[in-house]
C-alpha cells in the first residue's frame, strides 16, 4: 500500500508538471518542474533519513534544496560510469523517490500559521521580481545552457561528454554536472525546449531561495528574523552594478543564495544537538553538494562553518565530516580535470592581476580583499561589520551567534594570508568572489528583531514608515551613501573576531543559536528594510523602477538562425563543428554541435583540453595563408564535421578548392561547409 500511494504520488507530480509544461507560460510551469526535480526528492530524502523527526515542516523544506540535490547524485553517478543516457538518471531518480517515500510517507505536519503565510507571500513576490531581473541568453548563461542540453542530447553520459570541445576532458568546476542535470531534468519533464526554456528557470530558483533562507534566518532568530532574512537577501540581490538576482539559477549564485543558507540552517540545528548524526549527515551533505555544484565555494562555506563552531566551541565533528565531504570531491577534481595536464597560460589582462581595486596590496603583494570588494556596495553589509565586535562582546554569548557566523567569512578573504593561497589554487577569478559569501543578513535580521523587541512600536513604524518614504520618493539629488562612505576596516575587525574566538576558548564561553527572539514580524521587517534602504535612497528608486519595468538588459548577439536550422537538419547527430571562438561558445546554447575552440575567458579551468594550442589551430585553419595540407591536418585531428567560415574572399577561394570540403550554404556573411568522409 506504501508503495502504491509513493508511486502514485511521484506519477502524478510529473504528469502535472507535464501539464504544466503544456498550459503555462515558461516560468510557472518550470516552478512545477523544480518542485519534481528537486523539492519532492529532498522532501523525500529529508523524511526517509530522519531529519523529519529533527526539524519541523518548513525547515525541512528549507533544506530540500541541498537534500533534492544529494539525491541526484547516485543515480547522476552510476549513469556517467555506466555511460548511461539522462532517461536513465531520471528513472532512477524517480524509483529513489517512490522507495524513500514508501518508508516514511510525505506527512508535512503542523505549520504555524505566521509562517506559512510569510513563506507563500516572499515566495511570490520573490518568483516575480526574479522575473523582472531575468538576465537575456548572454555571459556565462550560454556555458551552463551548453552544458545541460548536452546532458539531454549524447546518447552515453560521461565526464568528457558534456563538454563543449570535441574530445574536451572535464572542466574542473562541474566535473559533475550536477546542477545542470537537475535543470535538464526540469526542463524535460516539463517538456519545454531547453534553449527556450533555460533562462525561465530564474523564478523557480528564487523559490528555493526563499525556502532556503527563511528557514536558515528563522533557525538563527526565529521566524521575524526569517522574514527579515529572506527580503535583506532578495534586496541585496536587486541592486548594484550587477545583480545576482536575475541570474540565481547560475551555478555560482544559486550556491550564493540557495545552497549556503542550507549550511547555515543545518549548522544552527547541529549546534543545538551536536551529537544527532542526522543533523550531522545534512551539515556534510550541504557542502558535499556545494563542493559538486562548484568546486571552489566549499571553501567560504566551510569558512562560515569553521567561525560558528569556534564560537559554539561544539559540533566539531559534524564541521570534520562536512569538511571530509569536501576533501573528497577536491581529490577527485584534481584527478579527473587537473591531473597531468598542463597549467594553463592565462592571456595578460588587467583583471587577472591582483589590483588595489579589489585587494589590499602591500609592496606590490596582495595580502586580503578589500574593504570595498568584501562589502559589494551593500549597506546591510556595513552595518554587520559595524555590529560584529559589540555583538560578539555585548552580553557575550548571548548575541553572538549570528555575528559568530560572519566573522568565519570575513577571516578568509580579510585576514592577511588566506587569498595569497587562495589565488594560488581556486584562482584570482574565483577568490575575489569569496566575500560576497559571508552571510550578513541573518545578523542584520537578528538586530532588526532585537529592536523591535526592546524599543517602543508605537516609535517604531511612524519612523520606519517616513524612512521608506524619504528612500522611495526622495529628491533624485540626494546622493547614495556610497557617493561619500569611506572605505571600512575590515582587516582589524576580521582580526578582532579571532581574537575574541580565541577569548572565548580561554573563557569556556559558547555562542549558540538563540531561542526564536519573540518579535513581530512586519515591524521587524520594517526596521530591517529602513536599515538597508535609508542610507542608500538612490537603489530604493532604482528597486522600485526596475520592479515597474523590468531590470534593463542588453540583447547578446546570436548564432545567426540560418546557421542554427542548417546544422539542424543537415549536420548530422551532434557534429564537430569548426568556427571561430566567440561563434563557436555561442553556438552551444542553439544547437547540440561540438566545436573545436572557444575564447580562453570559458577554458581556463580546463587545462586537460590543451585549449590554447585548440584556439591556435582554429586561427591557423581561418587564415588565409595556411596551406591545404595544413587544414586537413587540423580537420582530422579533432574529427571536423563541418566548416564555418567568415565571408573573407581569400580564405573562401582556398577552401573551395580544398576537395575535402564541399560548399553549402552562404549566409548572414558566413559560410558553411561540411567535411567529406
Amino acid at each position: 500500500m506504501a508503495i502504491a500511494t509513493a508511486l502514485l504520488v511521484v506519477a502524478g507530480a510529473a504528469a502535472l508538471a507535464r501539464i504544466a509544461g503544456l498550459l503555462l507560460p515558461d516560468q510557472p510551469a518550470l516552478i512545477a518542474g523544480i518542485a519534481v526535480t528537486v523539492v519532492l526528492p529532498g522532501w523525500a530524502l529529508g523524511r526517509a533519513s530522519g531529519l523529519g523527526d529533527r526539524l519541523d515542516a518548513l525547515a525541512l523544506l528549507g533544506a530540500t534544496p541541498a537534500l533534492g540535490l544529494a539525491a541526484w547524485l547516485p543515480p547522476l553517478a552510476v549513469a556517467l560510469a555506466l555511460r548511461l543516457p539522462f532517461g536513465a538518471v531520471l528513472a532512477m531518480l524517480a524509483l529513489m523517490t517512490v522507495a524513500m517515500l514508501a518508508m516514511r510517507p510525505l506527512r508535512p505536519g503542523p505549520v504555524r500559521r505566521v509562517d506559512a503565510i510569510s513563506l507563500a507571500l516572499l515566495a511570490a513576490f520573490t518568483a516575480f521580481a526574479a522575473g523582472r531581473w531575468q538576465e537575456p541568453l548572454r555571459g556565462d548563461e550560454i556555458f551552463h545552457l551548453a552544458r545541460a542540453r548536452k546532458l539531454l542530447a549524447v546518447p552515453h553520459l560521461s565526464l568528457d561528454a558534456v563538454s563543449e570541445l570535441s574530445g574536451g576532458r572535464p572542466h574542473a568546476g562541474y566535473v559533475v554536472p550536477l546542477l545542470h542535470a537537475v535543470e535538464a531534468g526540469a526542463l524535460r519533464i516539463c517538456g519545454i525546449d531547453v534553449t527556450a526554456g533555460f533562462p525561465d528557470l530564474v523564478p523557480a530558483a528564487a523559490v528555493l531561495l526563499v525556502l532556503a533562507a527563511f528557514a536558515a534566518g528563522r533557525a538563527v532568530a526565529g521566524t521575524a528574523a526569517g522574514v527579515a532574512t529572506v527580503t535583506l537577501t532578495v534586496w541585496a540581490a536587486m541592486i548594484g552594478l550587477h545583480p545576482t538576482l536575475g541570474k540565481v539559477s547560475w551555478p555560482g549564485p544559486f550556491t550564493f543564495l540557495v545552497l549556503f543558507p542550507v549550511g547555515i540552517l543545518a549548522v544552527s540545528e547541529v549546534l543545538r544537538r551536536p551529537e544527532d548524526r542526522r543533523l550531522q549527515g545534512l551539515l556534510a551533505a550541504s557542502v558535499l553538494v556545494v563542493a559538486v555544484v562548484h568546486v571552489s565555494y566549499a571553501l567560504p562555506l566551510l569558512a562560515i562553518l569553521a567561525g560558528a563552531v569556534a564560537f559554539a566551541r561544539r559540533g566539531l565533528v559534524g564541521l570534520l565530516a562536512a569538511a571530509a565531504a569536501a576533501a573528497a570531491v577536491f581529490a577527485f577534481v584534481w584527478l579527473e580535470a587537473l591531473h597531468g595536464a598542463p597549467s594553463p597560460k592565462i592571456a595578460a589582462g588587467p583583471w587577472r592581476h591582483a589590483t588595489s581595486d579589489a585587494f589590499v596590496i602591500v609592496h606590490g603583494h596582495p595580502l586580503a580583499l578589500n574593504a570595498r570588494t568584501i562589502t559589494q556596495h551593500q549597506t546591510g553589509f556595513l552595518i554587520a561589520i559595524a555590529a560584529l565586535v559589540p555583538m560578539l562582546l555585548w552580553r557575550a554569548p548571548r548575541y553572538a551567534y549570528p555575528a559568530g557566523l560572519v566573522a568565519g567569512g570575513l577571516a578568509l578573504v580579510a585576514v592577511p594570508g588566506f587569498v595569497p593561497l587562495l589565488n594560488a589554487t581556486v584562482g584570482i577569478g574565483q577568490s575575489h568572489r569569496f566575500g560576497e559569501a559571508i552571510p550578513w543578513q541573518p545578523l542584520v535580521a537578528t538586530l532588526a528583531a532585537l529592536t523591535v523587541v526592546n524599543f517602543s512600536r508605537r516609535w517604531i513604524l511612524p519612523i520606519a514608515i517616513a524612512a521608506v518614504l524619504v528612500a522611495a520618493i526622495g529628491p533624485a539629488r540626494v546622493k547614495s551613501f556610497w557617493d561619500v562612505a569611506p572605505a571600512v576596516p575590515t582587516t582589524p575587525l576580521a582580526l578582532a573576531a579571532i581574537v575574541i574566538a580565541g577569548w572565548y576558548a580561554l573563557r569556556r564561553l559558547r555562542a549558540l543559536p538563540l531561542p526564536p527572539v519573540q518579535a513581530a514580524v512586519l515591524p521587524t521587517l520594517l526596521v530591517a528594510m529602513v536599515m538597508v534602504m535609508a542610507p542608500d535612497p538612490s537603489s530604493s528608486r532604482q528597486i522600485g523602477r526596475e520592479l515597474v519595468h523590468g531590470h534593463p538588459n542588453f540583447a547578446a548577439t546570436t548564432v545567426p538562425t540560418p546557421i542554427v536550422r542548417w546544422l539542424a537538419e543537415h549536420g548530422g547527430t551532434m557534429p564537430t563543428v569548426l568556427m571561430d571562438e566567440l561563434r563557436a561558445y555561442r553556438l552551444g546554447a542553439y544547437s547540440d554541435a561540438y566545436v573545436v575552440a572557444v575564447p580562453e575567458v570559458r577554458t581556463r579551468a580546463e587545462p586537460a583540453s590543451d585549449p590554447e594550442q585548440r584556439r591556435r589551430d582554429v586561427s591557423t585553419f581561418l587564415s588565409p595563408d595556411t596551406s591545404q595540407a595544413q587544414r586537413d591536418a587540423i580537420l582530422r585531428r579533432y574529427g571536423v564535421d563541418v566548416v564555418i567560415a567568415p565571408d573573407n574572399p581569400a580564405l573562401l577561394r582556398q577552401l573551395r578548392a580544398d576537395p575535402l570540403l564541399q560548399e553549402r550554404l552562404d549566409a548572414d556573411n558566413l559560410v558553411i561547409f561540411s567535411v567529406r568522409e
